[in-house]
């Protein structure tokens, strides 16, 4: 991101007619309230900052997207495989107290019009998915436990067993995570990707002794492809959150105190 491109959110997807009936984006660092410790933009409830200007800043959020910040629907993320549909009735849960998010969730998904959810990050991989057939979306927290549980690729058969939908009309996207340049792991990360994958040591790269960087941004696309979602509908964004840590939040660089980058994906209201 250049210094002349301070926005408080990019979008996920190209502009294009496939795309025009959602609104897809996560939060940078810029242009938003500061509150201590997180500084600007801090969108999580549940880091310690005031909740009255991480309010402001989720406001600032969905008025620059043209959303509706009170119909925001959340989960408690625990790095595990809870996916939940989203309907009208949990519409807005989390949106103003972290405890009123929907509880143990790692993944949502959804095809009610103007209900947008969305997962918060700090190195974890977010993942977009968008059925432009059936107008479905949905969207995962990913941290390491998740991606090894296959989270990604369970979000997937869950939008296909709630609404018909086929992988391959599917569009997904990475947003900003912590890259395989900076993940640095120990023996056991690796010893469960290992026995989990028959790929899994493809997705390391050992740097010392009983140390190796893993590639969530690898792990995850390729759950995604083996679903059936063609590698030409997978958008990886390549931005990794240590690297860029001035830009977007990363816990391995500012500590577990580190603020939230939410990102978000809501079908746009019937006008």
């Amino acid at each position: 991101m250049s210094a002349n491109d301070l926005s408080p959110v990019r979008h996920v997807f190209s502009l294009g007619p496939q795309f025009e009936k959602i609104v897809a984006a996560f939060t940078t660092r810029h242009l938003g309230k500061a509150g201590t410790p997180s500084g600007s933009l801090n969108t999580g409830l549940h880091t310690g900052d005031d909740p009255v200007s991480v309010l402001a800043n989720r406001k600032l959020v969905f008025d620059t997207l043209g959303l509706d910040s009170a119909s925001f629907t959340a989960g408690k993320q625990v790095h595990g495989d809870e996916i939940r549909l989203v309907t009208s009735e949990q519409r807005g849960r989390g949106a103003v107290e972290y405890e009123d998010a929907i509880p143990a969730t790692d993944a949502l998904i959804t095809d009610v019009p103007g209900l947008p959810i969305g997962v918060f990050t700090a190195d974890c991989v977010p993942v977009f998915l968008y059925d432009p057939i059936r107008t479905a979306v949905g969207i995962v927290h990913a941290g390491w436990r998740s991606t090894v549980l296959s989270i990604a690729s369970k979000t997937v058969q869950r939008m296909e067993n709630e609404f018909g939908s086929l992988p391959s009309d599917m569009w997904a996207a990475l947003g900003p995570s912590i890259g395989p340049c900076c993940y640095e792991v120990g023996r056991d990360v690796f010893d469960e990707f290992r026995e989990e994958f028959d790929y899994g040591p493809a997705l390391f790269q050992e740097t010392d002794d009983e140390k190796w960087r893993l590639d969530l941004w690898h792990a995850n696309q390729r759950q995604l492809e083996e679903c059936g979602i063609p590698e030409a509908k997978i958008v990886n964004h390549r931005i990794c959150s240590a690297c860029n840590a001035d830009d977007y939040f990363s816990a391995r660089k500012l500590g577990a105190h580190a603020g939230r980058t939410l990102s978000v994906i809501a079908i746009k209201p019937s006008p």
